[in-house]
């Protein structure tokens, strides 16, 4: 990711967690906001781009579950 993608990415996740944060209801809520919050910001300075869709691709196969 480029600085003003990483930047852009934490101006976003900064205006989503001052939303949800209003919206909780209780402290469990909020806490584990603020840990998702927490975890999505150190990703991104590290360069991860967390909206990245991963691929399920897989040398193991379910068993049992109709694979």
């Amino acid at each position: 990711m480029t600085q003003e993608q990483i930047n852009n990415t934490l101006d976003f996740l900064k205006e989503k967690f001052d939303k949800d944060i209003q919206l909780a209801e209780s402290g469990i809520e909020r806490k584990m906001l603020e840990m998702e919050y927490s975890k999505n910001v150190e990703l991104v300075k590290a360069g991860n781009n967390i909206f990245e869709s991963k691929s399920n691709d897989s040398d193991y196969e379910c068993i049992g579950c109709g694979s």
